[in-house]
C-alpha cells in the first residue's frame, strides 16, 4: 500500500493525468503480485540469496505480467508489472530494457517501490532513514532511475 500511496503521488508531480496516476496506483498495488509464485523461503530469507536463489526471486516481474496479461482491461497494468524492475540504464531485469523502452508508469512504480524497501525493514536488510534513502536514490538517478521519477520523488516528499 506505501509503495501505491507513494507511486500515485509522484505520478501527479511527474505530470502525468488523473486518468494515468490511477493506473500508476493500481499498478503499484499489484508489483510484486508474482511472487506468489516465489517460494516463501525465498521471500522471507534473512541475508543474500544465494544465486539459484535470486534466479527465482527475479522471475516475479515476469511471472506477475504473465499473471495479468490475458485479465480484460489489465494489458497496461500488466506492462508495467512486467517492467518494474527494468533500470533506466538498461541494466535491470527480465528484459533489460532501457530509457524510453520502458514505460513511464513503470519508472515511476520503480522508483517508489526502491524508495519504500529502503526506508522499511524486511527480512534481507535493516531500514535506512529517509535522509540517507533519498540520498541513494538520488546517486542512481540517470543510471538504475529516470531522473524525472526522481525529480517526481523529491517533488512528492517535499525536497527541492
Amino acid at each position: 500500500m506505501r509503495v501505491a500511496l507513494l507511486a500515485s503521488s509522484m505520478a501527479f508531480c511527474f505530470g502525468l493525468s488523473r486518468e494515468e496516476s490511477a493506473i500508476v496506483r493500481s499498478a503499484a498495488l499489484l508489483h510484486d503480485l508474482g511472487k506468489i509464485e516465489t517460494p516463501l523461503t525465498i521471500l522471507e530469507k534473512p541475508g543474500p540469496l544465494q544465486p539459484a536463489e535470486r534466479v527465482l526471486m527475479d522471475r516475479h516481474a515476469a511471472a506477475g505480467e504473465r499473471l495479468l496479461q490475458d485479465v480484460p482491461a489489465c494489458e497496461r497494468l500488466a506492462l508495467i508489472v512486467g517492467q518494474h524492475h527494468e533500470r533506466f540504464d538498461g541494466s535491470g531485469y527480465p528484459r533489460g530494457l532501457a530509457g524510453a523502452a520502458i514505460d513511464p508508469a513503470a519508472r515511476i512504480v520503480t522508483v517508489a517501490d526502491a524508495f519504500v524497501a529502503m526506508i522499511e525493514d524486511r527480512p534481507y536488510s535493516q531500514r535506512r532513514s529517509r535522509v540517507d534513502a533519498l540520498a541513494e536514490v538520488r546517486r542512481c538517478s540517470g543510471t538504475q532511475f529516470d531522473a524525472a521519477a526522481v525529480a517526481a520523488l523529491f517533488a512528492s516528499e517535499g525536497y527541492p
